[in-house]
């Protein structure tokens, strides 16, 4: 629908514009013959009297004046027009190179050069005419033939190039000065020719025989040129241009049929039809300018905006965007380059981008493949990205290498080639890399300690069932030997025989000897358990289960966690558990809880471990305050900084070396902490200790 609507505007405008063009054609041939103006007389200028002229030779003498004044002013408005048509088609063949400006430009270039070269003659300025009537006549065809021809020639030849590259503007001047070279010595050579042939015939249908052939030139450019022209530019100039042929020919008919003399009416009429033809072309050129000045403004517009755009992209992008040109020169370096590299923008610009990349500390490693990627992209047009990503260190003055990504893009034009490169900064990336490959161990490390807790289960179940045997036997045999010593004590008293007293003192020392054994193996029997109760512990904490939150006393997490810390507490620390009485239940998983403890009691040995010259002591409180159960953990450790405690619960932050922490240890704390309907906060001062307290919501059932 909007295309069609589109074609009849198109169809329309064409009418309108071929309908002024036949107006101006045939609007000077009724104004002069139908008009009330009997002093547009032919007028014979060699029949003028050269003395004192009586009453007819001053009629004539009027209308010679009259006559030569119109034919000025026409010639002189020609010049204006083709100058001006000259001048903007040139420009317009510079900013918009359609094939149709080079032409025009020329013909316009013709016409104003040899029409004021004329009127200059003419008016005697520049030269004395010998046969003035012979040099108006004959300037007139060769001026207008010549226009044919170059309409044709120039026209083909610019038709020829349309597909490809428009004239050069040089060669477009070199034959501007060409043909103005021409219409001056046309003008020369004829006004100084002692005769010049006239070619009339008042009495015949052709008045001026001469005048046919640019009639029929004119007449090709209407059928076949212009219209080509058209199709190719499709713009008002060319629409312009081939309106324009109907005065051109209007111009020719009026001269070849209806002239027969000097400023009779036909003249006039091919003058003022000529001048209206390169009027139309000149508003032709001014409606397109105008539309093109329309559409520049738009498009700078858009233009601007994109800019905008692109800068706010640019300037706020993540990643390094550099760009540079053909010898490696910086012609582009945002903000996120400044802080990568640490130069400026102003100090990057117009710099060899080898030199910023890669100075001396990095010994030239990548910068081989960097060049090869660069020539890959400059010399070979089907490419338009690296290959690959690649990989390099940037060393700055100060501080470790920074690792970076970086990727090579390139845009290509007719004029020149630009690069653009993509770095971005893989530091963090590597990071959390690393600390994933350590948590991957520690979950390595941990499923092996829970394979190695269960291999031990077995073996410690059976040490503990012997030992609990080798007990019960022994306390058999201690009973039994009480027995027998009662029986010897009793048969002692009733003989006296020194083997009896040998007996006694002998059952008396394995007796000893049993009590001995007896706490050997007591003891053994408690190791074992505190054994069983640790690998239980262990075996508990480290068991993966689906998330059970139900009610539980905060006191079985927290002794699991006290039993499997108790070693390397007492190693640094005095350990104390101040609680209330009769503590109400919370609603959490006893495993994930024990967790948190344990990561919080080891953070305090870590950090009481900082201060060694200090009788450290750790202190768990449980108290309850407004049906929320509060559980603190105080160390006389080293205190946290202020600027610290902010970031102490983000993942992956730690102030450990490498190696000895993932950082994640009051992240996961908090985050459990949280689905338990709880939170988790800190008090600290530098080398004064920590509180870290857990408030749970009590549970009443």
């Amino acid at each position: 629908m909007a295309s069609r609507r589109q074609g009849r505007l198109r169809l329309y405008r064409r009418l309108t514009v071929f309908l002024i063009a036949l107006l101006l054609s045939i609007a000077p041939g009724l104004c002069l013959y139908f008009g009330p103006a009997p002093i547009w007389d032919s007028v014979d200028v060699s029949s003028l009297p050269t003395e004192l002229p009586g009453e007819p030779s001053l009629q004539a003498l009027h209308r010679l004046l009259l006559g030569s004044t119109g034919y000025t002013l026409l010639e002189w408005t020609l010049v204006c027009f083709a100058l001006s048509i000259a001048s903007l088609a040139f420009v317009q063949s510079n900013a918009q190179r359609e094939p149709a400006s080079p032409l025009v430009c020329m013909v316009a270039t013709w016409c104003a050069a040899i029409t004021l070269f004329h009127l200059l003659a003419f008016h005697g300025f520049s030269m004395e005419v010998v046969n003035l009537t012979e040099f108006v006549h004959l300037n007139w065809t060769i001026a207008q033939t010549l226009t044919a021809l170059l309409f044709l020639t120039a026209g083909s030849l610019v038709l020829r190039r349309a597909d490809h590259t428009p004239l050069p503007p040089r060669l477009l001047f070199l034959f501007g000065l060409a043909i103005t070279t021409m219409a001056f010595l046309v003008i020369f050579f004829t006004g100084k020719a002692a005769s010049l042939p006239l070619l009339l015939e008042p009495e015949g249908l052709l008045k001026r025989p001469a005048d046919l052939l640019p009639l029929v030139l004119f007449g090709a450019c209407a059928l076949f040129l212009f219209p080509r022209i058209d199709r190719v530019c499709q713009s008002h100039f060319s629409l312009a241009l081939w309106a324009s042929s109907l005065p051109l020919i209007a111009s020719q008919v009026y001269m070849a049929y209806f002239s027969p003399g000097l400023f009779d009416p036909g003249f006039t009429a091919a003058q003022f039809a000529r001048t209206s033809a390169f009027v139309l072309i000149f508003a032709g050129l001014v409606v397109d300018f105008s539309q093109t000045q329309r559409v520049e403004q738009a498009l700078q517009q858009r233009l601007a905006a994109s800019d905008r755009q692109v800068n706010i992209l640019v300037n706020n992008a993540l990643e390094a965007i550099i760009t540079f040109d053909e010898r490696c020169r910086v012609t582009l370096w945002n903000p996120r380059a400044e802080e990568i590299f640490g130069t400026s923008r102003t100090d990057a610009l117009g710099r060899d981008l080898l030199d910023l990349l890669f100075d001396e500390q990095s010994n030239g490693n990548g910068r081989d493949e960097f060049i090869h990627d660069f020539h890959l992209l400059r010399d070979d047009p089907s490419q338009i990205a690296s290959p690959t990503t690649r990989r390099m260190f940037f060393y700055p003055p100060e501080g470790s290498p920074v690792p970076l990504e970086y990727s090579m893009i390139c845009a290509r034009s007719h004029r020149h080639t630009v690069f653009a490169l993509l770095l971005r900064d893989v530091s963090l990336r590597e990071e959390l890399q690393m600390q994933m490959i350590q948590m991957d161990r520690l979950a390595a490390v941990g499923t092996l300690a829970a394979g190695v807790v269960h291999e031990i289960n077995n073996p410690l179940t059976f040490l503990l069932t012997h030992l609990a045997l080798a007990t019960e036997r022994l306390d058999d045999a201690s009973s039994s030997l009480d027995t027998c010593r009662l029986d010897l004590d009793t048969l002692s008293e009733r003989c006296d025989e020194p083997i009896l007293q040998d007996l006694l003192e002998g059952i008396a020392t394995s007796r000893s000897l049993f009590h001995d054994m007896a706490s050997s193996l007591s003891t053994a029997t408690d190791g074992a358990e505190r054994v069983h109760r640790i690998v239980h512990d262990m075996r508990l904490f480290s068991h993966v289960t689906p998330e059970e939150i139900q009610p539980i006393s905060v006191q079985e997490p927290l002794d699991v966690a006290i039993r499997m810390t108790r070693g390397e507490v007492h190693r640094i620390a005095e350990l104390s558990v101040e609680s209330e009485p009769d503590l109400p239940l919370i609603r959490a998983d006893a495993t994930r809880l024990s967790q948190v403890f344990v990561n919080l009691i080891m953070n305090a040995i870590q950090a009481m471990e900082q201060v060694p010259d200090r009788n450290h002591r750790l202190t768990i409180s449980l108290a309850l305050h407004d049906d929320s159960l509060h559980i603190s953990f105080t160390d006389t450790g080293s205190g946290i900084p202020p600027h610290i405690q902010r970031r102490i619960f983000s993942p992956f932050f730690t102030t450990k070396p490498a190696g000895a922490g993932t950082g994640l240890g009051l992240s996961l704390s908090r985050r459990i902490i949280e689905d338990f309907q709880g939170s988790i906060s800190v008090d600290s001062a530098t080398d004064e200790g920590s509180t870290f307290l857990i408030q749970l919501p009590a549970y009443y059932p």
